[in-house]
């Protein structure tokens, strides 16, 4: 978007998140809250809210949702002046001890207390087995045959490059697709009628888009994506990943998970001939109900 005049636009910026913070400090002095919780801190309603809750003494932490490594928002922390730093969350809590010694690496734990707490939704989905990862009420209508190669597909609002559109096309029929739309992005439309046009291959991507990712990862045997943070929750059940970005490499093949670079049809037919049988699934997943009561109880216990 081409902004005319934007000297003039950013002082409606400024004044406008002025007002909202307010708005956040008259929420919170009602509320009265020991401690804010949450993710995405550069998104600007949470730098709004960040700033209205260390104004009035309130601790505000963010919990990982997502990429760390790479991710221009956290890369920028680094450069973050000391009077800009009421805007930033002064704890970070991660999914794991790499993404903590690289944040360390870059600088920040000067400012900001970095700690593990695992992954909260791994955890809670997979070592408790709730509802949400059971999924049996998907169970009767995705059929997932754990005789052939099954390979979860996640998109990005990116689409499906050609090269995939024609691995799946000629891939072997011991082979299912389970592929995820991404949620948010209605650029992924575009592959719908593709999707529809091949149903002796592709599961009903729509039941496939709405089942709990938990209970699709630990059938597959491969997970194809460009750089989707799902890349991490497929390492914890020893699902390899194929990955068509270079950047998904740099953030993610830290040694911990199995990763292959795919650009073309037949990288891609060449590592899907046979079942990944060196699955080990659950893998390392740390006790995060734990983690987070214990990290939580200072703000009530102090």
């Amino acid at each position: 978007m081409e902004i005319e005049q934007p000297e003039d636009f950013l002082k409606l910026f400024i004044r406008d998140s002025n007002y909202r913070i307010q708005n956040y400090k008259r929420i919170l002095s009602i509320l009265s809250p020991r401690v804010i919780v949450l993710y995405c801190f550069y998104d600007i309603e949470n730098l709004l809210l960040t700033k209205a809750g260390k104004e009035l003494n309130i601790p505000v932490i963010e919990m990982q949702h997502g990429r760390v490594r790479n991710h221009w928002a956290y890369e920028m922390l680094s450069k973050t002046p000391e009077a800009g730093r009421s805007w930033i969350p002064g704890e970070f809590w991660l999914w794991d001890v790499p993404t903590r010694e690289y944040l360390k690496q870059i600088g920040i734990e000067k400012f900001i207390h970095l700690k593990v707490i695992g992954n909260p939704w791994i955890f809670l989905n997979v070592k408790e087995k709730n509802d949400f990862y059971d999924g049996s009420n998907l169970a009767e209508k995705i059929s997932i045959n754990s005789s052939e190669i099954n390979i979860l597909i996640t998109l990005q609002g990116k689409g499906i490059p050609e090269y995939l559109k024609n691995a799946i096309r000629e891939s072997d029929d011991k082979i299912k697709w389970f592929v995820r739309v991404h949620p948010r992005y209605r650029e992924d439309e575009s592959c719908y009628d593709f999707l529809s046009s091949l149903s002796e291959k592709v599961v009903d991507w729509q039941l496939t888009s709405n089942a709990p990712l938990y209970y699709l990862l630990p059938k597959m045997d491969y997970h194809i994506t460009f750089y989707s943070v799902v890349c991490l929750e497929a390492d914890y059940f020893g699902v390899k990943n194929l990955v068509m970005d270079p950047l998904a490499m740099e953030s993610y093949d830290t040694g911990v998970g199995d990763y292959a670079l795919v650009q073309s049809k037949e990288s891609i037919l060449l590592s899907i001939q046979y079942k990944n049988s060196s699955k080990n699934k659950e893998n390392n997943i740390v006790d995060s109900k734990f983690k987070i009561l214990e990290s939580i109880k200072p703000f009530f216990y102090s």
